[in-house]
């Protein structure tokens, strides 16, 4: 199992560069999980997609589904362990609620985040090192 950060999912489910490496994380681990405010992330990179890079609302649709088919959405971490990772690494909240979630499980965080991949290198992967 690893904890998949919202770019890694919208990496997955809707073509670009990152695809390919995407699909390879999704082949060395099937289990996705990540905590809950990964749906409303996914929705506003659709949302932009479609307002700016041409993404249709049914190809939008079509995404938004098959991420619920491949993620599993876990319970968020308790907010004072996220807020201590943010206070002491200087990353956002948003993100350190991935990085404790991945902590809590004993799992990899993969991501291509550099300030999350820098300040927790014990925990992140990048999308590119965890697909090879």
């Amino acid at each position: 199992m690893i904890v998949a950060d919202t770019n890694l999912i919208a990496y997955y489910l809707i073509e670009g560069p990152y695809t390919e490496h995407a699909s390879s994380v999704l082949g060395r681990d099937p289990v996705w999980c990540a905590p809950p405010q990964w749906q409303a992330e996914l929705l506003n990179v659709l949302w932009l997609s479609i307002r700016y890079a041409g993404l249709t609302p049914d190809l939008a649709d079509q995404a938004y589904l098959g991420a619920e088919a491949v993620v599993n959405t876990r319970e968020r971490p308790h907010f004072h362990k996220i807020l201590d990772l943010a206070l002491t690494s200087g990353c956002s909240p948003y993100d350190c609620e991935f990085v404790a979630l991945a902590m809590d499980e004993g799992v990899p965080l993969v991501t291509n985040d550099r300030k999350v991949l820098a300040a927790f290198p014990e925990i992140a992967v990048s999308i590119q090192e965890f697909g090879r």
